[in-house]
């Protein structure tokens, strides 16, 4: 009998600013499951909303970023879902997930809560209604101490988005007053980076996005709500945005996801033996990992896809570290890759 080595394995979801160009692509070529799953989700993303997410992610990029709010939302959910489904098609199963912004949807998904096809018409259905409801605006990452941003943020059209650490934050807001804060870090020696979307998430703009929500769940109910769905030893869903778990999804929970600022880091240390868990980040740029390798307390992070296209191997070695903790489940720690 394996021993377990470990308190839990958590998988981490994220959202809007992870996606790119290519994402997942060298994953794509060479796991033939995987790739299955990607045309099958993609089929059902083209049906909800007119558009292939494929066609527009696995495109060489020709100019501009990649913040088509739509089709890179499917896009995540469909990367996403599709690495949690190998994981445990290889025996990685989670005890926890932990969802950031769009991550909670696909945590939805990810955990049993939801269809997965359900989930992927929500998210279209959403997304494509923002534009009417919310003001253009943008998010930036910022690299520099929290002090130094706390004190650029001199105007109520700029919020704090997220506090990954005390040296890493995300703003949110009008673009305009993102360009006057991210020029005062500047001088102050903070790096900025815009991240490529195009509405301020998770800022005091989004405030009348909850009627929104309300009506969109509303459509879906109940099966966003069927806590039945998710089986007594199934994983626990903790969100971000209130750093805690759920048991059901509402109208109320779906606003919160994208609205609330993103707690992920005091979500993190609410966890039940926080830093000695198994944690594996399945957004496409790894940004949770790195958000978690900065709080400097965790063990064991994993990310698997990468702008750097050495996915396949990633896996393989977030597979091969699960194996000698003793977590794998049944699967195949070998990483099936076709000639």
């Amino acid at each position: 009998m394996v021993t377990r080595l470990i308190p839990h394995v958590v998988f981490l979801l994220g959202g809007q600013g992870s996606q790119y160009f290519g994402m997942a692509r060298s994953l794509y070529e060479k796991d033939a499951r995987f790739r299955a799953l990607q045309e099958e989700l993609d089929e059902i993303a083209t049906l909800a909303c007119g558009r292939s997410p494929l066609s527009y992610l696995h495109r060489s990029r020709i100019g501009g970023p990649c913040d088509d709010l739509e089709l890179t939302s499917l896009g995540l959910f469909m990367v996403e879902y599709g690495l949690a489904v190998r994981l445990r098609d290889h025996g990685l199963e989670p005890d926890i997930i932990v969802g950031a912004s769009l991550g909670e949807f696909i945590s939805l998904a990810v955990s049993g809560m939801a269809d997965p096809h359900m989930a992927l018409g929500f998210i279209a259905r959403f997304t494509r209604a923002i534009p009417s409801v919310l003001p253009a605006g943008g998010m930036t990452a910022v690299l520099g101490s929290l002090e130094a941003v706390t004190a650029a943020v001199k105007s109520d059209e700029v919020s704090l988005a997220s506090v990954n650490s005390d040296q890493h934050v995300v703003l949110s807001g009008k673009s305009s007053a993102l360009a006057d804060v991210s020029r005062r870090l500047a001088i102050s020696g903070a790096i900025c980076c815009e991240l490529p979307v195009r509405y301020p998430f998770h800022s005091s703009a989004c405030d009348s996005l909850g009627a929104l929500m309300r009506r969109l769940v509303d459509g879906y109910s109940p099966g966003f709500s069927a806590a039945d769905r998710v089986s007594v030893t199934g994983p626990e869903t903790w969100s971000s945005s209130i750093a805690g778990p759920r048991t059901s999804f509402s109208g109320t929970a779906a606003w919160e996801a994208i609205a609330r600022p993103i707690r992920f880091s005091e979500t993190i240390r609410a966890l039940p033996k926080y830093e000695s868990n198994l944690y594996v980040d399945l957004t496409p740029s790894g940004s949770l990992a790195a958000a978690l390798k900065s709080m400097r307390a965790v063990r064991a992070v994993h990310s698997i896809v990468t702008p750097f296209g050495r996915d396949p191997e990633m896996l393989s070695d977030v597979l091969r570290e699960a194996k000698e903790l003793g977590v794998l489940r049944g699967g195949r720690a070998e990483f099936d890759e076709e000639d």
